[in-house]
């Protein structure tokens, strides 16, 4: 395996979820809860330099209970100059049995010395055609744009009984309701 890799495409596209399989599966772990990975997201608006040095001080310590480590910086299109910078040294010096997963929605937001270092994968938008094989009715499949993680968020966030409470609310008897 490669020590670093840059998964690229549209957010909730389903690069997190592949991810976290093929990190479960180096680590030999049922989840990403696991003292050997390290996940680092924006600070606000950006990911800071600050939060690269602390990430780059994890990598260089051993690994506690698997043989890897597993690094992933979520939103990585987000990392300020600075940050891409100082994190350019990491990728330039691997460390070993540390692997090194860049979540990023275009190749353009890093440095041309970053995306160079790293094997990009990419995630295209799931055809219209593809989701409705899968269940997904037109509408919701037209909406998604191809995503995936769109409608899988909608559906948790619609309650299961969804139907009877809006034929509840909607009775005109009192007692019905």
């Amino acid at each position: 395996l490669a020590h670093a890799y840059l998964f690229l495409g549209p957010n909730s596209i389903g690069r997190m979820k592949l991810l976290k399989i093929f990190a479960r599966q180096l680590l030999h772990s049922k989840n990403l809860n696991h003292p050997d990975v390290s996940v680092v997201e924006p600070d606000g608006n950006e990911i800071k330099i600050d939060q690269i040095r602390n990430f780059r001080q994890w990598l260089g310590q051993s690994p506690l209970s698997a043989s890897v480590k597993v690094g992933i910086i979520d939103s990585a299109g987000g990392m300020n100059i600075a940050a891409q910078s100082a994190f350019l040294k990491t990728l330039e010096e691997p460390v070993r049995n540390t692997y090194i997963f860049l979540l990023a929605n275009h190749a353009q937001q890093l440095l041309p010395t970053i995306t160079s270092r790293t094997v990009p994968l990419y995630f295209n938008p799931v055809p219209i055609a593809e989701l409705r094989n899968h269940g997904i009715d037109e509408k919701e499949a037209r909406k998604s744009h191809g995503r995936p993680g769109i409608i899988i968020s909608q559906k948790q966030s619609e309650p299961e009984n969804f139907d009877l409470i809006h034929k509840i609310l909607l009775s005109e008897d009192i007692g019905e309701r």
